[in-house]
């Protein structure tokens, strides 16, 4: 079974002018870059406001697809693959292309 390393981020307005958000994205970066490399570590993030946002992370394209969960009392992934990526392959993407 794989590590899974997976990072809820608060993107709400009162979260991104107080720069939490930002701040959540610099302690998370650091993390991720000081994770273990390995075929089993895994890394996922995801964001929320009212409603919880997952994202297909293939390398395909060009910014993550987000898709958006409305009920945060039931919540499901609505993807089976690609919302965990190595963390080698994390530096890819940047919080910024999340918000």
């Amino acid at each position: 079974m794989p590590v899974v390393f997976f990072f809820l981020i608060d993107v709400s307005m009162n979260a991104v002018q107080a720069d939490a958000t930002a701040g959540a994205c610099s302690a998370i970066r650091r993390v991720i870059a000081d994770l273990p490399e390995g075929p089993r570590t895994m890394v996922g993030i995801a964001t929320f406001d009212l409603s919880i946002h997952f994202y297909n992370l293939i390398l395909a394209l060009q910014r993550p697809l987000m898709f958006i969960v409305p009920d945060v009392q039931d919540v499901y992934t609505p993807l089976q693959t690609d919302v965990l990526l190595s963390p080698f392959l994390w530096s890819f993407w940047s919080c910024k292309t999340l918000q």
